[in-house]
């Protein structure tokens, strides 16, 4: 099952599954990496960003407000790399590319 690009797997015995028994599979990776459950407060961040890549190498643990921190920071890297590198280039700027299209 997937959940807004997360991978949610059917573990109705799980401590802290919710009502539908689903459990995010990130988190069960990290708590098979830690041998133990974790705790409610404590965030699963995949490093690249693509919500489904679960491989440990991938993942790390945060409580909730460093997690926003990092979010935060990744996605203002993020905008300012798309501003230097994509900015004026008609193919990956879309407003330049329909400009050109009705030219």
């Amino acid at each position: 099952m997937h959940t807004d690009g997360y991978i949610a797997l059917l573990r109705p015995d799980h401590p802290y599954a919710p009502k539908n028994g689903y459990v995010m599979e990130h988190r069960l990776v990290m708590e098979e990496y830690l041998g133990r459950y974790l705790k409610p407060w404590e965030i699963v961040h995949h490093k690249n960003g693509v919500k489904d890549d679960n491989r440990i190498e991938n993942l790390g643990l945060a409580p909730k407000s460093k997690h926003d921190l990092l979010s935060l920071a990744t996605n203002t890297r993020i905008q300012h790399l798309e501003q230097v590198l994509f900015v004026g280039d008609p193919i990956f700027d879309l407003q330049l590319h329909e400009e050109a299209s009705r030219e």
